[in-house]
């Protein structure tokens, strides 16, 4: 791991909860997502049947929309850890 760029080992650490390949590039397609975009979730899967070639039951698709809050959780957390806390009336 020494060996790898921090941004790569920023991205292991960001999907070391996700086990199979799928997971990984769900939160991949929601995390490269910009602001005012969306993916809907049939689209979502049918690349992963297009791309890995099965296509995923109840169980799964309840997993991305797991993955996707997931996402969501972690862009709201570094959101409002950037926010300027400032009173008003003290300079």
């Amino acid at each position: 791991m020494a060996l790898f760029s921090e941004k790569r080992r920023l991205s292991f650490a960001k999907t070391a909860g996700l086990e199979t390949k799928w997971e990984r590039y769900a939160f991949s397609r929601f995390d490269n997502l910009k602001p005012g975009q969306n993916l809907r979730m049939s689209l979502l899967v049918y690349e992963i049947q297009e791309t890995f070639g099965f296509e995923p039951n109840i169980f799964q698709i309840k997993r991305l929309y797991r993955v996707r809050m997931m996402v969501y959780n972690r862009r709201q957390k570094a959101k409002n850890s950037q926010v300027d806390i400032s009173f008003p009336g003290k300079q």
